[in-house]
């Protein structure tokens, strides 16, 4: 997370319109560091993780896995429902959209001004 945020922050410094699926990308990071966050503090505060439904047990390594994927599909599907998609969908819909690398933005290869 800490890699893509300096590479589009070196995009903003630099006033380069940032890709659309930017939002997507930090959304599902987001997602896994706060469902591996939440996995931990809770692993933490009541001791080793067991999870039991119907005809399943989950023991061990299996329960936090087990319990990370579910923390982590809902989150992203609250994200969906908060509308990340939407915001992709109308990314692209710009005219004249650009996309340059960092690279060429470093080297002054790209300008996002139209000549």
């Amino acid at each position: 997370m800490i890699g893509v945020s300096v590479i589009y922050g070196f995009r903003l410094w630099h006033d380069m319109p940032i890709h659309p699926s930017f939002i997507p990308i930090i959304g599902t990071v987001f997602a896994g560091v706060l469902s591996f966050t939440l996995v931990m503090a809770l692993e933490y505060v009541i001791g080793p993780i067991e999870i039991k439904t119907g005809a399943f047990e989950f023991k061990g390594a299996s329960a936090p896995i087990i319990l990370w994927c579910i923390c982590f599909l809902v989150i992203v599907f609250g994200l969906y429902l908060l509308g990340m998609s939407e915001i992709t969908k109308a990314g692209y819909e710009k005219e004249n959209y650009k996309s340059c690398s960092v690279g060429d933005i470093f080297w002054n290869e790209c300008s996002n001004k139209d000549n």
